[in-house]
């Protein structure tokens, strides 16, 4: 077998049941964005009558077996289809792989059996994926109108098991799937949800339609995609029959391709429908279909509810979102998940004659449609490809490839030298897969969308977030580990120098690494320690994300030592706002809940604050400093994180009033899928009206409503987690306190690993760790060490 010069690009192979690259849109980003980033990318897809065995496409190879598809002539065909295409996708990559090793293998479903043609890939080291297009027990069940608990689907969750047990990864295309991967046993840090959001270099925003009426410009409804009866497009016909009266100029496009096809044509000649109705007899390709969509002023997403479609998030929706075209979808789950009722106008699946009461309403009401369009551009600026193609890229490079020296020191690649699912590491050798880059930049962008695609990216760690600590004299190094250009893992330190010649400095939440690897994780601290060093950062607090009380294995073995200190809580309360409002309440405490329901009743009220409202939240902060003891961050500190996070919508500022008197505030961060309530004020008056619960339910609710995952209540005693944790009553301490507030909101208690410290002076790091086990319990250690970390920027003297 040939093997791979180190510095040859990246290999790629993608199987894929389907014709390519007209068949799957999704299989064609991504084989697009791992071109763009250097790879080298194979596609094994079956083969249309007129096309070549062989073909180039965008820079992409195609491999194209001899075998096309059978729709609608039953199971039996298509397991048959499968089963065949299977065997030809697994001889012609074990053979293009021992010619040229792939570096990773990714494979598309359905089926999922179809991941094993990668087995001789696989034990000779390279990286196997499994990308969960649909998930086939749930497809097989809608299809067939079985449940869950049927025989043939119970095979098909097995053979689901299998295949990803043995994939190294496992990519789905939507949160509410990979939660059910996860139910099914997959492990949470295995499964990445790669979203099929439109490019938009391709599906870039069209200028709105026009204002017109449909008797004077005439009114186009678009649905394009599969025809099948599941995703409802006979629905379509039905509702323009009913609705074309009531719509002048009413003219409907069903571009596309299926096996529903002729029952359409059909359908169409019965309604005789032939004069508004264009049905297509093939898939558009390329650039024709944002033409298309640009074309239309409304486009349908027609679906039915099933067991499938209820947990599907369709990839039509999102280009027309992206165009910035009007939508009626039909109220699925997943849909309802990410869009609300402002951003999508909603119909009930299967409900024609609602379909129709929707075009009617849309074409009678322009301003309505421009209003849609402005509203779900939020989920373009949420979810954009460039973001989901980096977090891609980062997907298929963990783990790596072997990088092996050879005995003629070429440092070529070799597969099957080691365990696979392993990164090869060689610190600061030639053959190491990483390079290590320190940035001190105030912005980087890169490192903040790499954040917010990773799970435990914390907005303490953006670049954003070291812009607002540098009004109180923080400085930011950010130790970044990238491979091919791509960041895979990294760290941005804080630090300042509170007394002469001592330079003290933070993480946290930190490390960041998307992959427990415990080879990329030796490389970074060690550029983290030798980053310290340069900079001379004598004291250096790590405190890490994660969900257990145990330090994480990467720093043990390590000169990191024990310390009372922390820089972050190590306890807090994260509530998963995916759920239904009704849901999240029902699983507060009963006192919390009636205290939400007595504030309306009392007439309290919330309401969004901005710039000029900081006076007054500053107000409430020094109230609630002086009730509780504390001291205040200056008000110059909050309006510099206005201006630094406002732009980007990461921050929200509320207010609850009564009768013309504001009681109560709360300044929230918003970041990647999460909102944190970062600081809630009182002004200690107006309590029997509970403003506080108030706010805290607005801010769930908002949340919720603009398709965040979770909201952390940010902040909890370690004594109250630990007793809820083990299933005990609170601590007396505990007993009336924020944390029992906190608490009474549901959700899940964590508790979070303990700092630890990096003395960077062997002498000092033995004094250290001899001597300050000793003293730091003392209430003036305590002091000094907090008003170091804490206290603001000198001022500077005029001129």
């Amino acid at each position: 077998m040939k093997t791979e010069r180190g510095n040859d690009p990246p290999r790629h192979c993608m199987v894929v049941h389907a014709y390519y690259p007209v068949g799957e849109t999704r299989v064609e980003r991504e084989a697009a964005a791992l071109v763009d980033r250097g790879f080298e990318v194979d596609v094994i897809c079956l083969r249309e009558a007129d096309n070549a065995s062989r073909g180039r496409h965008a820079g992409v190879d195609m491999y194209r077996l001899p075998m096309g598809r059978h729709r609608g002539r039953g199971l039996g065909v298509q397991l048959l289809e499968y089963c065949a295409f299977f065997l030809a996708a697994a001889a012609v990559v074990t053979l293009r792989h021992l010619r040229r090793p792939y570096r990773s293998v990714q494979v598309h479903n359905l089926p999922d059996f179809l991941v094993f043609c990668a087995l001789v890939p696989k034990l000779t080291g390279a990286r196997v994926l499994l990308d969960l297009h649909d998930l086939m027990p749930e497809f097989f069940a809608g299809r067939a109108r079985v449940p869950m608990s049927h025989p043939l689907v119970r095979v098909l969750l097995l053979q689901e098991r299998l295949a990803c047990r043995f994939a190294d990864h496992v990519i789905t295309v939507t949160d509410v799937w990979r939660d059910t991967l996860v139910e099914r046993g997959v492990p949470p840090e295995k499964v990445t949800v790669v979203m099929n959001v439109a490019n938009a270099a391709t599906f870039h925003r069209a200028p709105p339609p026009p204002v017109a009426a449909p008797s004077e410009a005439g009114f186009t409804v678009l649905y394009h995609g599969t025809f099948t009866h599941r995703y409802g497009v006979d629905l379509m016909l039905e509702a323009v029959a009913q609705a074309r009266r009531d719509v002048p100029g009413l003219r409907v496009r069903l571009l596309g391709a299926g096996d529903l096809y002729g029952a359409l044509l059909e359908q169409r000649r019965r309604l005789a429908l032939e004069d508004c109705v264009e049905i297509s007899d093939r898939m558009i390709e390329g650039p024709q279909l944002p033409a298309a969509i640009r074309e239309c002023d409304v486009g349908v997403v027609p679906n039915r509810s099933d067991l499938f479609t209820d947990g599907l998030l369709p990839t039509k929706l999102l280009e027309l979102v992206a165009v910035g075209r009007p939508v009626i979808a039909a109220r699925t789950p997943t849909i309802a998940a990410y869009f609300d009722d402002d951003m999508v106008e909603f119909f009930t699946p299967g409900d024609a004659v609602e379909l129709a009461a929707a075009m009617r309403r849309l074409a009678a009401d322009p301003e309505r449609r421009r209003s849609l369009v402005e509203n779900a551009d939020a989920f373009n600026r949420k979810y954009d490809w460039e973001s989901t193609a980096a977090a891609y890229a980062t997907c298929v490079r963990l783990p790596g490839p072997t990088a092996v020296a050879q005995p003629d020191g070429t440092g070529t690649r070799r597969a099957g030298t080691r365990r696979a699912g392993t990164l090869a590491h060689r610190p600061g050798g030639s053959g190491s897969p990483w390079r290590l880059r320190l940035s001190m930049s105030a912005e980087d962008p890169q490192w903040d969308r790499f954040l917010a695609m990773t799970p435990g990216g914390h907005h303490t760690q953006a670049s954003l977030w070291g812009q607002v600590k540098a009004s109180m004299g923080w400085q930011v190094a950010r130790v970044i580990a990238e491979e091919d250009g791509e960041v895979v893992a990294g760290a941005q330190i804080l630090y300042r120098t509170p007394l002469p010649h001592l330079r003290m400095g933070y993480v946290a939440r930190g490390p960041v690494m998307p992959h427990a690897d415990p080879g990329l994780a030796s490389f970074l601290l060690e550029g983290i320690e030798r980053t310290c060093r340069r900079l001379s950062i004598r004291h250096l607090t790590v405190q890490p994300a994660g969900a257990s009380e145990e330090p994480p294995g990467f720093l043990r073995g390590r000169d990191y030592l024990d310390t009372t200190t922390e820089v972050a809580p190590r306890a807090t309360v994260l509530l998963d706002v995916s759920r239904d409002p009704d849901e999240l309440l029902a699983a507060m405490s009963p006192k919390t809940r009636y205290n939400i329901r007595l504030s309306g009743r009392k007439g309290v009220r919330v309401r969004e604050g901005g710039a000029d409202d900081l006076d007054t939240y500053h107000r409430l902060l020094r109230q609630t400093a002086t009730r509780q003891g504390f001291a205040p961050f200056p008000r110059s500190y909050f309006e510099h994180m206005w201006e630094v996070l406002t732009p980007g919508g990461h921050i929200r500022l509320t207010f609850a009033e009564c009768d013309g008197e504001v009681l109560a505030g709360q300044l929230a961060i918003v970041f990647g899928d999460t909102v944190v309530n970062k600081l809630s004020v009182w002004s200690g008056r107006g309590g029997n009206r509970r403003p506080n619960e108030a706010l805290q339910w607005s801010t769930i609710r908002w949340a919720h409503d603009h398709g965040y995952r979770t909201y952390d209540l940010e902040g909890l005693k370690l004594s109250a987690a630990r007793a809820i944790i083990a299933g005990e009553r609170l601590p007396d301490s505990a007993e009336q306190s924020v944390s029992s507030y906190k608490l009474g909101f549901g959700g899940a208690v964590v508790i979070m690993p303990p700092a630890r410290v990096y003395v960077t002076n062997p002498a000092l790091r033995l004094g250290f760790r001899q001597v300050f086990p000793r003293i730091s319990g003392r209430r003036a250690v305590k002091a000094v060490l907090k008003g170091m970390r804490t206290q603001t920027a000198p001022q500077q003297r005029k001129a």
